[in-house]
């Protein structure tokens, strides 16, 4: 165990990894290389483990299996496939975040909690990646009641550009007239008013 503090002098960021427990096994050049790593900081406690299935392949450039799995809280984000040294990508990833409020302290924004009505949020499918370009197909959303499905695609360039095709049903948006009627006091709301969820 020990303790890590990062600083970076431009942006004023100042962190403290307490606890922290880093293991990797490598026995042999053609084995896996398995490594995990714990730590706290901000209060927030994280684990993580990763499996590269070959490091001469990824040194050669070569597509190597890989495996991820991190723990933030209750938090957690699992990705299988096959990554490159050039920054290429392309498996299958799913995301639970049931308490985000966590993935926030730890941002060092503690208190900007998200809507209890949207959670828990949920998403998985296909992840592929380059340097240009990330994609998730055939994937599957959740916020709170609410689902969607269908492909994500994001442009990375200087100003990123998302586009995404989503089909769900219908949906509850009633904490968006929660949030209204606390921003209003406690004016009555008027008959027929407010978000349909037929």
């Amino acid at each position: 165990n020990g303790t890590v503090r990062y600083r970076d002098e431009a942006s004023d960021l100042d962190m403290v990894f307490e606890n922290v427990d880093i293991a990797a096994a490598m026995p042999s050049a053609d084995a896996p290389l398995t490594a995990t790593i714990g730590f706290v900081t901000r209060g927030q406690s994280a684990n993580g483990e990763v499996e590269l299935a070959s490091i001469p392949q990824l040194l050669a450039g070569e597509m190597t299996g890989v495996s991820v799995t991190a723990e933030l809280g209750q938090n957690s984000v699992s990705f299988t496939g096959d990554v490159s040294s050039q920054g290429v990508v392309q498996g299958d990833f799913s995301a639970a975040l049931p308490a985000p409020d966590a993935l926030l302290a730890f941002a060092g924004t503690p208190g900007s909690a998200l809507p209890a009505d949207i959670l828990p949020i949920e998403a998985s499918g296909a992840l592929a990646g380059t340097p240009e370009e990330i994609s998730i197909g055939g994937g599957t959303y959740r916020l709170g009641v609410n689902r969607f499905q269908g492909p994500i695609t994001v442009a990375l360039d200087e100003v990123p550009f998302v586009t995404a095709q989503l089909n769900g049903g219908a949906l509850d948006l009633s904490f968006l007239a929660a949030e209204e009627g606390c921003a209003t006091g406690d004016a009555p709301a008027a008959e027929g008013k407010g978000w349909s969820t037929d």
